[in-house]
C-alpha cells in the first residue's frame, strides 16, 4: 500500500549517515568498486573473487530507467568509509495480461 511508505528518508542507526551516489563522478564510483570487490563478490572459502571495472560498474547501474536519487550509500559517520549501498531501478510489470 503506497500510503503506508514514508515521504521522508528514515533516520538511519547512529553512527551512520546517507550519502548520495552519483554514477558519474569517478572518485565515487572507484570507492564503490573497490568496496564490492573487498566485501560482496568472494566465495566461502576465498577462492573465487570477482573483479569489476568502472565502465562494467557505471554500464551495470546506469541502465535505462535508472533514476540518481534511487542510488545511495551508507557511510561510516565518522571514517567516512562505505558500509552499504543500495541501489533502485523502476520497472513495470505485466501479470496475468
Amino acid at each position: 500500500d503506497k500510503s503506508k511508505v514514508p515521504n521522508e528518508p528514515v533516520t538511519p542507526p547512529d553512527g551512520f549517515n546517507w550519502d548520495e551516489f552519483d554514477i558519474d563522478d569517478d572518485k565515487q564510483l572507484e570507492e564503490l568498486r573497490e568496496f564490492l570487490e573487498d566485501h560482496y563478490v568472494e566465495d566461502n572459502i576465498g577462492n573465487f573473487r570477482l573483479k569489476y571495472s568502472n565502465e562494467k560498474l557505471r554500464w551495470g547501474l546506469a541502465i535505462p530507467g535508472f533514476l540518481k536519487e534511487l542510488q545511495f550509500l551508507v557511510r561510516d559517520a565518522k571514517k567516512g568509509k562505505i558500509m552499504a549501498c543500495l541501489f533502485g531501478i523502476p520497472r513495470t510489470f505485466m501479470i496475468c495480461g
